[in-house]
């Protein structure tokens, strides 16, 4: 860490606090490339934690926890409740791996080097052999037993003919892409399609909504939305006693 050496050629050796852990070095305008003297602040490392959390830095302070000397349980509250904050950040920055815009930039990458796994006729040959197999097996959905339906040989047939279903082409209206297979669509686009500008404006809300923590009435313990949701409030196990049993 070469800006703890060029303080130390300044000042001297870095002391220690009164539970032997090192002082700390903030830089004061947030860049750790600026490591020029006037731009370093010697500071306890639970004040360095709290100049990072209330600058928002949720990263930072993720990385002082595992410097601190805490209980491992108390460090894994902190660490879960700061995940989270970081990712609601994330997510109304719209740098989150779950929004649009950022998964846009990565497939968009991918697409360029050719390393997506639905580009080119690799994919689809790779796709036909592979239904082939299933097919000789009898693990195909649609072969034997499994699919009255859609006998061995129909599949095989329409496989070989390019008639099958998962090699139909569907256009989608918000990215202009043509993609193969029905399931393939409506799995990535049309209404879920991530150039759909409606898509981000439904799910950053819920995204965020679900992060909320609510304390049950009943058992007193606070959980995530959903799980409050599901298990909790009225259907909180706490609330259903009969004289002195729980049901």
């Amino acid at each position: 860490m070469n800006y703890r050496k060029l303080w130390e050629s300044h000042n001297g050796p870095i002391p220690k606090d009164s539970e032997g852990r090192s002082l700390e070095i903030h830089h004061i305008d947030g860049n750790h490339e600026n490591n020029v003297i006037e731009n370093f602040k010697l500071v306890t490392i639970q004040e360095h934690y709290n100049i990072h959390y209330q600058q928002g830095d949720y990263g930072a302070c993720l990385a002082i926890i595992m410097r601190m000397n805490v209980p491992v349980e108390v460090s894994k509250k902190m660490q879960s409740k700061l995940s989270k904050a970081l990712a609601a950040k994330r997510i109304a920055e719209g740098t989150h791996n779950f929004s649009a815009e950022f998964s846009k930039q990565i497939q968009a990458q991918r697409l360029q080097d050719g390393t997506h796994n639905f580009q080119g006729e690799q994919g689809s040959r790779n796709a036909v052999q592979r239904n082939k197999k299933l097919v000789e097996l009898g693990k195909h959905p649609w072969a034997g037993e499994l699919g009255k339906k859609h006998s061995k040989d129909l599949t095989l047939q329409r496989i070989e003919k390019g008639t099958h279903n998962f090699l139909t082409e569907y256009k989608c209206k918000f990215c202009n892409r043509t993609v193969k297979g029905e399931g393939n669509y409506k799995r990535w686009h049309g209404e879920r399609c991530k150039d759909n500008p409606n898509k981000l404006a439904r799910e950053i809300p819920k995204l965020v909504e679900n992060m909320k923590r609510v304390k049950c009435d009943h058992c007193g313990n606070i959980f995530q939305l959903p799980n409050y949701n599901r298990w909790h409030g009225d259907n909180c196990k706490s609330k259903k006693i009969k004289g002195d049993k729980i049901e």
